[in-house]
């Protein structure tokens, strides 16, 4: 059942995982899935630590609101006299 699992799927890759392809190309391929599950635990990994040593710290930023209307019409006027 996994054997056929694995020859229909559409994840790429696992169909030469099964037998009827050579041991050498099953053997070649699991090496290279198997780098790069490595790879991608290892920088999550240094994320985390990363994370961990310095984390993000956010800060709350006061918002000033400026009535637009009012500034511009008070720039015009005091421009136009």
């Amino acid at each position: 059942m996994l054997e056929q699992f694995f020859r229909e799927s559409t994840i790429h890759g696992l169909r030469y995982l099964v037998p009827g392809t050579g041991k050498t190309f099953r053997l070649l391929w699991l090496l290279i899935l198997s780098v790069c599950f490595i790879s991608a635990a290892y920088f999550i990994y240094l994320n985390v630590l990363g994370w961990m040593e310095s984390p993000t710290v956010v800060l709350s930023v006061d918002e000033t609101k400026i009535d637009v209307m009012s500034t511009a019409v008070k720039y015009f006027y005091a421009h136009n006299l």
